[in-house]
């Protein structure tokens, strides 16, 4: 009886851990596939239910975004500013443990992106 216990302890604790690794909430090196060729950055983000803030850093600087996160998907936007005039790029993506995916659309064309959990 006591091993069974032990063993349903144990169970549970493992199942925690990887709960605690998934979803969208954490840092994440990803790297942006743009018309300009791919860009390499980290993004840190944050859930309070289904909203969904963080941050996109690159060798460029770092812009915050905003979004909605459900379950392992996630919606956010940010602005760039550039010599020619500001514009918004949506995110759309997915995580499957410590893997991201998803799409990028800049408006006048979309890119993908992949990433992984920052550990």
């Amino acid at each position: 009886m006591r091993f069974l216990a032990l063993l349903v302890a144990a169970a549970f604790a493992a199942s925690s851990l990887v709960f605690a690794q998934s979803g969208v909430a954490g840092d994440w090196a990803v790297s942006f596939d743009t018309p300009n060729g791919a860009r390499e950055v980290t993004m840190a983000m944050k859930v309070d239910g289904d909203a969904l803030s963080g941050t996109i850093a690159s060798e460029m600087g770092e812009v915050p975004f905003k979004g909605t996160a459900k379950g392992n998907t996630f919606n956010a936007s940010f602005n760039v500013d550039t010599p020619n005039g500001s514009f918004t790029i949506a995110l759309s993506g997915e995580i499957d443990g410590d893997g991201m995916k998803g799409v990028l659309d800049f408006g006048q064309g979309t890119g993908e992106f992949t990433g992984k959990r920052k550990k």
